[in-house]
């Protein structure tokens, strides 16, 4: 099995980009909050949505995530109101959710791989104040 990818960060610290600069990979930060869940959902799709929003680690989620999080939340509704059945959700949709949601960091197996924003110094110091 190949090793995997540096990040950025551990190229810099071990050297390699000076060596090599072409290396350089810039990684994209997204921007903006996740929001509140999109009108065109069902009542009931939408507080699926808030839940599984509450349910993540605070500061993970951001506006990048708005389509992965409604294909989470749909899912997530139809499984809870259809189960495996012939109304509710099939295996491969069933997979698909557990999908989903490893990719927000919903699992334990997959929350230490979700990246949070690093808090400023500022901030880690004032509940000492």
């Amino acid at each position: 099995m190949p090793n995997r990818r540096k990040t950025p960060a551990e190229l810099e610290a071990s050297g390699s980009l000076k060596k090599n600069p072409s290396r350089v990979r810039i990684t994209p930060t997204p921007k903006g909050e996740l929001g509140s869940p999109p009108k065109h959902l069902t009542p009931e799709v939408r507080a699926t949505w808030l839940e599984l929003v509450r349910s993540i680690a605070e500061g993970v989620l951001t506006r990048a995530d708005r389509f992965q999080v409604e294909i989470a939340a749909t899912l997530m509704h139809k499984f809870r109101t259809g189960g495996l059945t012939k109304d509710g959700i099939s295996a491969a949709q069933l997979s698909q959710l557990h999908s989903a949601l490893g990719k927000l960091g919903a699992s334990p197996a997959d929350r230490n791989k979700v990246s949070q924003p690093v808090p400023k110094a500022d901030e880690t110091l004032a509940e000492f104040d």
